[in-house]
């Protein structure tokens, strides 16, 4: 068939809107034959970025190495938001077949990414997989860890990590972690979200009186 650029590059659009699965095979036939000057035009540098849409796929490789290329086209945010985004979407594989090394290359890519706040997302991204694995001494050292290096301040999330933690501890210091943690939640938005998980910790915490007290504002 026709191997012209141009045919292939809009064969490779009309597959893909047309929801045709072999438009990876034909993306990736096409950035095969890529010189490393036709790479740097800027039709083919939005083709990979359009197309780099998971950690396995060949765009993405191309774009992981070619990123300061890519950088200086579109931007350090829009390419450093691609690539955790993409980072992202394969945590719950990974969790889902307990795949460590899987789970490694995601913190990898999260760290060559280029976000300023990338070692936040490498919290977050972990977490997800700790949760996903049902690995809560790893998911406990790592939220705490996430807290108080960054002095989270998002009330639901605040209040989400406390609940978790407590439901998979019965030691008193991780306890008190989680009681500060929703308090301040508290602190910042009182509902009965974050009054019912405070409830639950003062009850594990032998404050029996003081969380019936608490769970009564839960209602």
């Amino acid at each position: 068939g026709n191997r012209n650029a141009d045919f292939m590059r809009n064969y490779v659009m009309m597959l893909w809107a047309g929801n045709q699965s072999e438009y990876n095979d034909v993306a990736n036939e096409y950035l095969a034959a890529l010189n490393p000057e036709d790479l740097k035009k800027n039709e083919n540098i939005q083709f990979v970025f359009d197309f780099a849409a998971a950690m396995n796929a060949k765009p993405f490789e191309v774009m992981m190495n070619n990123k300061d290329l890519f950088v200086r086209a579109l931007g350090q945010k829009a390419v450093a938001d691609k690539i955790v985004g993409v980072a992202f979407q394969s945590v719950s594989t990974a969790a889902d077949n307990h795949d460590k090394n899987l789970f490694n290359q995601i913190v990898s890519v999260i760290k060559q990414s280029g976000a300023p706040n990338a070692s936040e997302y490498v919290y977050m991204a972990s977490l997800d997989y700790y949760d996903g694995t049902a690995d809560w001494k790893n998911y406990i050292r790592s939220a705490i860890k996430y807290v108080d290096e960054y002095k989270v301040d998002n009330p639901n999330l605040l209040n989400n990590l406390a609940w978790n933690v407590q439901l998979h501890t019965d030691k008193k210091k991780e306890l008190r972690k989680t009681s500060e943690w929703v308090q301040k939640s508290i602190g910042m938005e009182p509902a009965y979200y974050n009054y019912d998980t405070y409830a639950y910790i003062l009850y594990k915490m032998g404050k029996k009186n003081e969380a019936l007290t608490t769970a009564k504002k839960s209602h």
